[in-house]
């Protein structure tokens, strides 16, 4: 199946699971006008996208300068997800969990290097958009592997530790925050090209 706004709407979805995973298999937004508005997903264990979100046979799903919002303790991303000078903003649904980026950590919110390469943001017409990852509570987010971003702005906000080993890059500005009282930003080789 698929999951569209009617014609020319440019509707909001919200999606809020209260425990279990979320499952998108079919096209999201991918109709002929069938543009959507923001996306909003809760889903307390683990989101997956099997699927392109934003997109389907060259028509952008979603509305430009448009947020999706994905809360979840685990993300899968198969297909792209394209949110053209809008924000695609990921956290963790439960406080103090920590955030693996570019590689899969168990029991982590992890998004892996051919995952993130597929958050797309590139300008549309609202301009230049932003890929933001953040954490609640006391979670740390560590870059174990390359992050390399199509396009856009990127933030990394941590409630308390950032750790990079990773190589970081993208066409737009970059942020990479500690954000608690005693939280440190630790780099240890890696780069950030933006």
């Amino acid at each position: 199946g698929s999951l569209n706004s009617e014609a020319n709407e440019a509707n909001a979805i919200r999606l809020n699971v209260g425990s279990g995973t979320v499952t998108l298999t079919g096209a999201v937004g991918g109709a002929v006008n069938g543009k959507l508005g923001d996306i909003r997903v809760d889903a307390a264990d683990s989101f997956k996208s099997l699927s392109t979100i934003g997109m389907a046979d060259g028509t952008i799903g979603m509305a430009d300068g448009r947020t999706l919002r994905l809360r979840s303790n685990d993300v899968q991303i198969d297909g792209t997800v394209l949110a053209p000078g809008g924000t695609i903003d990921i956290a963790s649904r439960t406080d103090n969990r920590s955030v693996s980026l570019g590689s899969e950590v168990a029991g982590q919110l992890s998004l892996d290097s051919a995952e993130l390469a597929r958050l797309d943001t590139r300008a549309g017409v609202a301009g230049e958009g932003l890929v933001r990852i953040t954490t609640r509570g006391t979670g740390d987010i560590t870059l174990a592997n390359n992050v390399v971003l199509p396009g856009g702005a990127l933030s990394i906000v941590s409630a308390r530790n950032v750790a990079s080993t990773a190589v970081v890059e993208t066409s737009g500005r970059v942020l990479i925050e500690a954000a608690g009282a005693t939280g440190t930003l630790t780099v240890t080789g890696g780069s950030v090209t933006s």
